[in-house]
């Protein structure tokens, strides 16, 4: 009988219930498409986000399940019922059509959380750079544009002083850290370039939701604003912290302060900026909301980037006893790392549900199309892969412990790493990342 190939599969009722389906080798593929390849995942990490992507997978606008459906040589698994979480990382290449990508190549993206080989037809990604493809597959059409965008390494690998990215260094400290930090690094980027832009940088402020909403120039504006940063250990909370700090002129254009709560403050970075910040745990909220109040602000704005719905309590109580004409401004951007159930996650959707505290929702890909509109494509990602340079030149992200899997099926691949996930075994600074190949 020949080799059977694991596929990771999580239930689209209830994220914690996962199991390995095994599939027949390659044969059901079939010859490849033209302006297609056939790719086999590579390396990837499993963080909080895939949990979203789970949770949110048939939301409307959302579509994460469409990525990569259960193939249809899966017998007797219903498509309804079960899913394959993507994860973003690296794969390699098997075979190509599109006469710039050849077989061995390293394309980073969107990836199954699986080692079945899958078909992508990529066409260059329209006024952008070398390299970089949209994904055009009809079931995929209801994805937003960042989760179809693939970029081949050998023709977009950015410049670093420590190392870079190559088909045979996934390994290197270079790609571990893209792997686990470079999806959520562009919200955190976008937060500081295009939701609170500088007064000159000429950027036109970009609602969080990037669906073109209301966003004043007042709204944007933290020259008055004490920012606190709720879930700081997360790496968008990292990624935020790092672009006010660095890449911004704080002097002119804010914010009076960062307070950073977090459950691992020791593992934050410290930079040289002329920002004042300060990293406390989150039993000690009440000293940081009274730190934060000492710069005498305007308004406050909060960035939840996935913190414990206690937190969230604890601070909106302690703003609402010391603040009564203060505006306060409330930026979701991520999930706490938990499996929701349907009350658990409404309770998450109407948190901050109070008076005189304006709640918007932030979407990278939204922000990121009309920041593209605004500057151009090529400009776009020659400003974004700059910043993210330095931010790792610098160790802007702090410390982290790499955990890692290998494979698909057992305690030491995808399907020990889900449950650990799951089951919030994994430590807020570590970084599940999986080796497939």
């Amino acid at each position: 009988m020949p080799s059977t190939i694991p596929v990771h599969i999580v239930s689209k009722q209830n994220n914690a219930v996962h199991q390995i389906h095994h599939l027949l080798p390659d044969g059901t593929l079939g010859p490849l498409a033209p302006s297609s390849v056939r790719a086999r995942t590579a390396l990837i990490s499993v963080t909080s986000n895939n949990l979203t992507y789970a949770r949110g997978g048939a939301t409307p606008g959302l579509f994460w399940w469409d990525a990569y459906p259960v193939p249809s040589s899966a017998g007797g698994i219903s498509p309804e019922e079960w899913g394959i979480v993507p994860a973003w990382g690296y794969a390699r290449i098997i075979e190509s059509t599109v006469p710039s990508i050849t077989p061995d190549s390293l394309v980073w993206g969107f990836w199954p959380t699986s080692a079945h080989p899958v078909d992508l037809r990529l066409e260059p990604l329209a006024d952008g750079p070398a390299g970089h493809f949209c994904e055009t597959s009809p079931h995929r059409g209801r994805l937003m544009t960042l989760y179809n965008r693939y970029v081949v390494m050998a023709r977009a690998t950015v410049r670093c002083e420590t190392d870079t990215v190559s088909s045979t260094s996934l390994e290197s400290n270079r790609a571990v850290t893209t792997a686990t930090c470079r999806p959520v690094w562009e919200a955190g980027y976008l937060l500081n370039h295009s939701v609170f832009p500088t007064k000159g940088s000429g950027v036109k402020p970009v609602e969080p939701l990037g669906f073109g909403g209301l966003w004043s120039e007042e709204d944007a504006d933290l020259r008055d604003a004490a920012v606190v940063s709720l879930g700081a250990g997360t790496k968008t909370a990292r990624s935020f912290a790092w672009n006010l700090a660095r890449n911004r002129s704080v002097d002119a254009d804010g914010p009076l302060g960062l307070l950073q709560l977090t459950s691992v403050p020791g593992t934050l970075a410290k930079f040289d900026t002329g920002l004042p910040i300060k990293s406390l745990r989150y039993d000690e909220l009440k000293e940081g909301v009274e730190w934060a109040l000492g710069f005498n602000p305007r308004r406050i704005v909060v960035v939840d980037c996935g913190s414990s719905a206690k937190a969230v309590e604890e601070l909106a109580e302690a703003l609402s006893s010391s603040v009564e004409e203060m505006k306060v401004t409330v930026v979701a951007v991520g999930q706490e790392a938990k499996v929701y159930s349907d009350e658990e996650y409404k309770a998450h959707v109407a948190t901050w549900s109070r008076k005189a505290v304006t709640k918007v929702q932030l979407n990278t890909s939204g922000v990121a199309d009309r920041a593209k509109e605004t500057s151009g494509v090529v400009k776009y990602f020659e400003e974004l892969e700059g910043a993210w340079g330095r931010c790792v030149n610098e160790k802007g992200l702090g410390e982290f412990e790499t955990v890692w899997f290998h494979g698909v099926e057992g305690d030491k691949g995808v399907e020990g790493a889900w449950t650990a996930l799951c089951d919030r075994k994994m430590a807020a600074n570590a970084s599940a990342v999986v080796r497939m190949d």
